[in-house]
């Protein structure tokens, strides 16, 4: 689906929507785009943060795919 939206531009969307989402610590999520496609990273404290970023980046037009390299805090102390 083209949209029209430059790289920068679905970024800022993406980061808005990710602010935006409740139940979503966006704070530790960084986002880059490119051709449309994003890729989420950074560390959120819990597992759900990580698949909402997820499902939020997904409903922004012109996002063609998202590539989730969240890791979450809260599993990582179990190692």
């Amino acid at each position: 689906m083209m949209t029209g939206r430059t790289d920068g531009e679905i970024q800022r969307h993406v980061k808005a929507e990710l602010f935006c989402s409740p139940g979503v610590d966006e704070s530790g999520i960084e986002v880059q785009v490119s051709n449309g496609r994003v890729t989420l990273s950074g560390r959120v404290p819990r597992l759900l943060d990580k698949y909402a970023a997820e499902d939020a980046a997904k409903r922004i037009p012109g996002v063609c795919g998202v590539a989730n390299d969240i890791q979450v805090m809260s599993l990582q102390r179990w190692h």
